[in-house]
């Protein structure tokens, strides 16, 4: 029987890690995707600044060279054709000049619809990358949800068969905690069930519930327990998906009297603890 009670947990936490596989997968991807696409922006940019800088420098020095070459011919040539000529070639560096600005013009036009269309199509793939995301966590939020439960309804007839189950099997939704984004109303009609708090002392339910969310603010986010170990003393040794091991200070058997001779009185806490964990 504690075989086939491993066998259902090893089953659920199977699933959970597959899930938490995903999510970080996705998230990576997002990740790359989006340093990318800051690359490639960051890219152009710096293509257009040089090209610029370039063309710019290469005007410079070409109105540097016509310059010292009409210096040269007015020098030498103190005549109406070397003013004629001197006109000629202003005209020519003024048309040269106008020529490489409208390239320039052009081609800085041309780079920022270049840009305007690839921030568009990165925009476009954000997009699909986060419908695509969300699409994928709620089909494995789907399927997690229905493995839980046909883990909670093979516990509940695994117990139900040894007599030591006097409850229904909670569905997922009575574990979940309440959307903050639903109505009031429909919770005040269907209230989420709580679990069983047979075998419990006063007052130790919500205690261990203050542990788990201690536990949980200090490492940043919940980790999954892969395996939980229970020694002769009743202590209770965990392990996380991270490899960590750790000794939890609540009891894992509470009878409610100590004169309890039934061997098989821990089925039912350990029962609650599956169900809250």
């Amino acid at each position: 029987m504690n075989t086939r009670l491993a066998n259902v947990s090893s089953q659920r936490d199977a699933a959970l890690n597959k899930l938490h596989t995903i999510s970080e997968q996705t998230q990576r991807e997002a990740a790359k995707q989006a340093r990318d696409h800051e690359r490639i922006e960051t890219e152009l940019r710096s293509s257009l600044a040089n090209r610029t800088r370039n063309d710019a420098k290469r005007i410079a020095s070409e109105r540097t060279r016509l310059s010292k070459e009409i210096t040269r011919v007015t020098n030498e040539l103190n005549t109406e054709h070397a003013r004629a000529m001197d006109r000629a070639l202003r005209a020519q560096a003024r048309r040269h000049e106008r020529a490489l600005a409208a390239a320039l013009q052009a081609r800085d036009d041309a780079f920022k619809k270049q840009l305007e269309a690839r921030r568009k199509r990165d925009s476009e793939l954000a997009k699909t990358l986060k419908l695509l995301l969300a699409s994928t966590e709620k089909k494995h939020k789907h399927d997690l949800e229905s493995a839980v439960a046909e883990l909670d309804q093979l516990c509940h007839d695994v117990l139900t068969s040894i007599g030591r189950s006097t409850h229904p099997p909670l569905s997922l939704a009575s574990r979940v905690v309440p959307d903050s984004n639903k109505n009031d109303d429909d919770y005040a009609e269907n209230p989420p069930r709580k679990p069983p708090r047979k075998f419990l002392r006063r007052g130790e339910g919500e205690r261990r519930r203050e542990l788990l969310a201690s536990r949980t603010r200090e490492r940043g986010r919940r980790d999954i327990i892969t395996n939980v170990n229970v020694n002769s003393d009743n202590e209770i040794y965990q392990s996380d998906s991270r490899g960590t091991v750790s000794l939890r200070t609540d009891s894992l058997c509470s009878p409610s009297s100590e004169d309890n001779d039934d061997p098989l009185s821990f089925l039912t806490p350990l029962n609650n603890l599956v169900l809250n964990n």
